[in-house]
């Protein structure tokens, strides 16, 4: 039976200049019926961190998170590939989780595999 993620918050995080998070923005996910797209389109945001997680106690299961975007630079000028092609920013990148079931550790979050059956 598939679960439901009504609710889910998505949040854009940067780190400040004393080691602490800061939040940009948050987004609430509708349904998990499908695949979910959270766009941040309405500004832009340079964060350094992607949070997903749920407002209660509940389990959070997730065949692939992807954060397309664009490469920066230090002073933020766009360094993408091609010059406006978005790329996914978390492939690969270290992933970190509350807990582990049955060997579904984080790193598969970001593996490219979107097929949820492992």
């Amino acid at each position: 039976m598939p679960e439901y993620l009504v609710g889910a918050l998505v949040s854009l995080h940067r780190q400040n200049s004393t080691g602490g998070w800061e939040m940009l923005v948050e987004r609430e996910l509708g349904t998990s019926d499908a695949i979910q797209t959270i766009d941040f389109t309405d500004d832009v945001y340079v964060a350094t961190r992607v949070r997903i997680r749920l407002p209660n106690p509940g389990v959070l299961s997730l065949a692939e998170v992807q954060v397309m975007g664009f490469v920066t630079g230090k002073s933020h000028e766009i360094v993408s590939p091609m010059w406006g092609e978005r790329v996914n920013l978390a492939s690969g990148k270290p992933a970190w989780q509350s807990s582990t079931v049955a060997g579904g550790d984080a790193s598969r979050a970001v593996d490219g595999d979107t097929n949820g059956n492992y």
